[in-house]
């Protein structure tokens, strides 16, 4: 709290009369208790470095502050949700749910993601629709003892209510998620437990019931299901709707906290007035804080859109203007501010807006020219002085898993003693099977094969696999007979064994794919018999069972079975809209992993902060260019100039390291949801163009632990310990370039005694960086204790030295020998089936 200080008055008195000129102030406890204070207050700000830890919960929070001081992030916990749905729960294939009185499609006109939703009418003569996804009654029978809650967003169209719930067909119903609102989806929500589901029971729904008259309709989309712990089920009943909805939100499969951000907006929350878009009026930008508008008669506006707000939060907006200036809540579609307002101040409450538009318009029925000068923007009913935004941010490009039912084992991401991002990773995430050594095994099962990869440093029957489609593979223990396709293991061999269904790889029983041909079937694409006919549905079930044409075809969209693109060609490149398989798995060993793209430079402002919290950042990412010569750039043009991920939306756009603010986006023909182009007169030719921006594909949050000085003692701390870590980082940061100057060139050495290369891929080479070498790839088929090749004079060792390394024999992973001599001699012992070279590093003399 501020220091109030006390008004010290001299006592006067008339020395030859005795009146009292002046009353002074008394030397009493009161005000000099106060004096005390006061010094003790400075005192312990300049001496006593004080911080206080916080925590950014995902969403939008206002954080106060009583001074500016950076922030630093102890710690972001990892955490996988795993919608037990695939991507069924998308609600964009009508063919996975049935209908009951009445009937369901697809709607792309009302939707929360993606493109569409799936629209329930009911039936003539029926009180309600019931529309049912069957569950697998393998998992939701009695005695699996397990707990499941199933969320929806969910949209009244017309009807009296709309409900989520789980029925088991005979006694077992779950408490109903209802909802009556019709303007908007919002998120229901029912609890299963399995131990309530009858023992004679055949089926297991979810069931959207829309209750009305003929005709009428609900919608529902984004639909999810999760297993939970014992402890999250007990806790669940105690949470408040918004809360179980902001926890549990909807992803696609297997999905982890991935590209964690939080971004800090201080002071004003109304960012420079040249990223907003207007209704066709014509705008003048006078500086970053200052707008014109000329408009006809006809009610035109430029709007700042899409702020993140608090939802039910007083804020205050004040603009020098001459015109009308209103707030439009996005989330609940209402106004909040009229556009008859042409007061300069004016406090709104936020309702349960968590976005919202700030309008500067002309009055309907007045043309003319109106200046907007100085708009500002702050949290709480008090307006405050103005001053331009002040925005900061602290992201980074990272994967962050736990164990998706009980949250233990969660990878770390934390702030090292240098100041820069690591994270103490316990699971590997393995984005694309393809790129791993498949073995197809000869045994024949009846309508489904095994096929297994070596797995380093894997804790065993730990491993989490999604398939193409979001679904994921039952973990199945050892011991355990393989009766089926999707199915998976990783055994204590140290193999990952995935089965897959013939009717989804085209191979047919008689037949064992080759590790090239495994590997096209995780790109994507489906073997047939091209002899027999032209897909693997015609002839029905048509397989390639070792006779005849190989053929390959991919799925139109990446799921189903309408096939496009056939081909005679062994496929080596992804399916178009090809969602691969994913595996993680718990490390025996975990490790720490610095990160490799980061901002880090998030501070807290003198006064109301609003901390954004979110997941899907792309930090930087070189931006693609579209536009023929002497014409304008567009970024993100779908057809043209894509980026790598769908777009949600633009947080920066970079000409080299700057930030660039001629761009206008809008949402023609984007990648995604937005577009970004340019005149030719304000493109750089010369320049390198980067953008940051958060990716369309549902992601996961997790809270940011921070702390923070707490006084100005704390500050200049914080301060001088980040000037000490700039210093090192440009110190690495030199080394790192004298590095880069040395020309990397790996050396492919010349084989004997019948050592030979193990494939193109895995090329057996070495290298030498400031002194080091490295060897790295995999050789085979030697005589044992043979040399296999020697080294060149400049890449001897000081001395000889032996190196254990892995080694695979077919069947299971081994410890194999390799020895490097002073003279140069490579020997290769134990092991050469598959020997791994990647261990051995040693100086040179």
């Amino acid at each position: 709290m501020a220091y109030t200080r006390t008004e010290w008055k001299d006592h006067i008195v008339d020395s030859s009369t005795g009146t009292i000129i002046q009353q002074g102030t008394p030397v009493a406890a009161l005000p000099l208790n106060n004096l005390e204070k006061g010094v003790g207050d400075a005192h312990r700000m300049l001496e006593v470095n004080e911080t206080r830890t916080l925590a950014f919960t995902p969403g939008v929070q206002v954080i106060e502050s009583e001074i500016d001081t950076p922030v630093t992030v102890d710690n972001v916990m990892g955490r996988t949700l795993v919608n037990l749905l695939g991507r069924t729960g998308n609600c964009e294939d009508a063919s996975k749910f049935s209908s009951a009185q009445g009937t369901h499609s697809t709607d792309t006109t009302t939707k929360v993601n993606g493109i569409a939703s799936i629209k329930s009418t009911v039936g003539d003569g029926h009180p309600y629709v019931n529309t049912v996804y069957d569950l697998d009654t393998t998992i939701f029978k009695r005695g699996a003892n397990k707990k499941f809650i199933a969320l929806a967003d969910v949209k009244n169209g017309n009807a009296v209510k709309v409900e989520l719930l789980f029925s088991d067909w005979k006694a077992y119903e779950s408490t109903r998620g209802t909802s009556v609102i019709t303007d908007r989806f919002t998120t229901v929500w029912t609890l299963i437990d399995t131990e309530k589901i009858a023992a004679d029971s055949t089926l297991s729904r979810l069931v959207f019931q829309v209750t009305g008259a003929k005709g009428q309709y609900g919608n529902i989309d984004a639909l999810r299901l999760y297993e939970l712990s014992q402890a999250e089920y007990a806790a669940i009943e105690a949470m408040t709707s918004d809360k179980v909805a902001a926890k549990y939100p909807y992803v696609d499969g297997m999905t982890n906290v991935t590209n964690p951000y939080a971004i800090v907006t201080g002071g004003n929350m109304l960012p420079p007035l040249y990223s907003g878009v207007s209704s066709g009026v014509k705008v003048e930008l006078k500086n970053d804080y200052e707008v014109k508008i000329t408009t006809t008669t006809k009610l035109q506006w430029y709007s700042i859109a899409g702020i993140q707000v608090q939802p039910n939060t007083d804020y205050t907006l004040s603009v020098e203007h001459d015109g009308r200036i209103s707030v439009y809540g996005v989330t609940s579609k209402e106004s909040l501010v009229p556009n008859t307002t042409s007061d300069k101040k004016v406090t709104f409450n936020t309702k349960n807006n968590a976005v919202i538009d700030v309008n500067f318009s002309n009055a309907e029925g007045f043309e003319g020219t109106f200046t907007f000068k100085n708009p500002m923007l702050t949290v709480g009913s008090e307006p405050k002085p103005f001053q331009p935004q002040k925005r900061s941010m602290w992201a980074v490009e990272t994967e962050l898993a736990a164990n998706p039912v009980t949250g233990a084992d969660a990878d770390a991401l934390y702030t090292g003693d240098d100041g820069l991002p690591y994270v103490l990773e316990k699971w590997e995430k393995v984005k694309d099977l393809s790129q791993m050594q498949w073995t197809g095994e000869t045994l024949t099962y009846t309508g489904f094969k095994r096929v297994y990869s070596p797995i380093d440093n894997g804790v065993h029957y730990s491993q989490l696999v999604s398939k193409f489609d979001g679904t994921m593979l039952p973990n199945i223990g050892g011991g355990v007979m393989w009766t089926k396709g999707d199915l998976s293991q990783l055994y204590i061999n140290g193999n990952i064994i995935i089965s897959i269904s013939n009717v989804d790889s085209g191979w047919g029983d008689k037949y064992t794919p080759t590790e090239e041909e495994i590997k096209a079937y995780f790109l994507g694409w489906t073997m047939y018999s091209g002899t027999a006919g032209n897909s693997p549905d015609v002839p029905a079930n048509n397989l390639y069972n070792g006779t005849g044409t190989k053929w390959w075809v991919r799925r139109k969209g990446g799921n189903g079975r309408d096939w496009q693109n056939a081909t005679a060609e062994l496929p080596t490149v992804q399916a178009t809209d090809w969602t691969p398989y994913r595996l993680q798995y718990l490390k025996a060993k975990p490790s720490v992993v610095p990160v490799e793209k980061y901002e880090t430079g998030a501070m807290l402002t003198t006064g109301a902060n609003v901390v954004e919290v979110g997941s899907g950042i792309v930090i930087r990412e070189k931006a693609p260019l579209y536009g023929d010569e002497g014409y304008g750039k567009q970024i993100n043009r779908i057809d043209r100039s894509p980026l790598r991920h769908k777009l949600k939306s633009f947080i920066s756009i970079y000409r080299g390291a700057h930030l660039d603010t001629v761009w206008t986006i809008d949402n023609t023909l984007a990648h995604g949801n937005q577009r970004a182009y340019t005149d030719a007169d304000e493109y750089d030719p010369t320049a390198t163009y980067y953008t940051t921006y958060t990716m369309l594909t549902p992601t996961l949050a997790a809270s940011f632990h921070v702390k923070a000085a707490a006084n100005m003692r704390g500050t200049v701390a914080e301060l001088v310990e980040h000037v000490g870590d700039v210093e090192r980082r440009l110190s690495v940061v030199e080394i790192q370039k004298a590095d880069a100057a040395e020309v990397l060139t790996w050396i492919k050495p010349t084989l004997i005694n019948g050592w030979q290369q193990f494939n193109e891929t895995y090329t057996a080479s070495y290298t030498k960086v400031k002194g080091v070498v490295y060897f790295r790839g995999r050789l085979k088929g030697g005589s044992l204790s043979k040399v296999a090749f020697r080294l060149p004079k400049e890449f001897l060792p000081h001395e000889n030295s032996l190196f254990v390394v892995r080694a695979y024999t077919g069947s299971v992973n081994v410890s194999c020998t390799v020895g490097v001599e002073t003279n140069g001699d490579v020997t290769v012992y134990d092991q050469n089936g598959e020997v791994n070279l990647e261990n051995v590093v040693f100086p040179t003399r």
